[in-house]
């Protein structure tokens, strides 16, 4: 009779931390939104490198 009580009181303080450790997961605060995918930046083109044009004096 006594190993009942101690099962029981002890299934009873399982459950209990059990049902603690599970409402504590709750705390998420915020929507529960998946993240969105973060716009594409057009890289600059390349500029193309010209030789400069002499200048001739006529």
């Amino acid at each position: 009779m006594h190993a009942q009580r101690i099962s029981r009181s002890l299934c009873l303080l399982l459950s209990g931390l059990l049902c603690t450790a599970l409402l504590s997961a709750c705390g998420q605060k915020g929507p529960l939104t998946l993240p969105q995918p973060k716009p594409e930046v057009a890289e600059p083109q390349p500029q193309k490198i010209t030789e400069p044009t002499e200048h001739r004096g006529d």
